[in-house]
């Protein structure tokens, strides 16, 4: 019986936890209140080439590859037996552009189920209540040498917990780079390498 509470009560957790890492941008960030603005000058892109940027990653991709993903998780402070479970998770995700490009849409569906993330890109973040155990967090998107870049800032810090870099590749992949900070105060970084599901 303590596998079947294990399964339905700490996976999800720790599914939870892992898709709040997909999000340390690069160290100009201003936090105003509840709303952090990305201040990179030289690496945001016009419309034209962030939408071409967006658009390129539109579409539903599944992982492939996973690089340091149990260090990762391990510095993370999840046991063995919990790496395990989460590295051999199945994760499709569908990436989707929302008001003409303005707004990116992250649906990602696993063992719990779907969830969504909308997020304006190059025009703040989104205040939400799900970072790891509930806490209050800043989300915000920008496009940064055509990756798609989004961080996340604890309330009430200016440095981000945690950044995810997507881009695609020359041969039609997805890499995905995760950076977060650990309990430490030290980061930990893994990779992602994903396929497109074909319609």
């Amino acid at each position: 019986m303590w596998i079947w509470g294990f399964f339905t009560e700490f996976v999800p957790l720790a599914l939870l936890g892992m898709q709040c890492v997909w999000a340390l941008t690069e160290p100009w960030i201003s936090h105003q209140g509840n709303v952090t603005v990305s201040m990179a000058q030289g690496g945001l892109l016009g419309t034209h080439a962030r939408r071409s940027a967006i658009q390129q990653l539109v579409g539903k991709w599944v992982i492939q590859e996973r690089h340091n993903m149990d260090e990762f998780l391990r510095r993370l402070g999840f046991g063995s037996l919990q790496r395990a479970l989460i590295s051999k998770a199945g994760q499709e995700t569908e990436i989707l552009e929302v008001e003409g490009g303005e707004i990116v849409k992250i649906v990602t569906t696993d063992l719990r189920g779907s969830s969504q993330l909308e997020l304006p890109i190059g025009r703040g973040g989104v205040v939400a209540h799900d970072g790891d155990g509930g806490a209050t967090v800043c989300r915000a998107a920008t496009m940064e040498r055509g990756d798609l870049v989004v961080t996340e800032t604890l309330d009430g810090e200016i440095l981000p917990l945690s950044v995810c870099k997507r881009k695609v590749t020359p041969d039609g992949r997805m890499i995905m780079e995760v950076t977060k900070r650990t309990p430490q105060g030290d980061t930990v970084a893994m990779q992602v390498v994903a396929r497109r599901v074909e319609p």
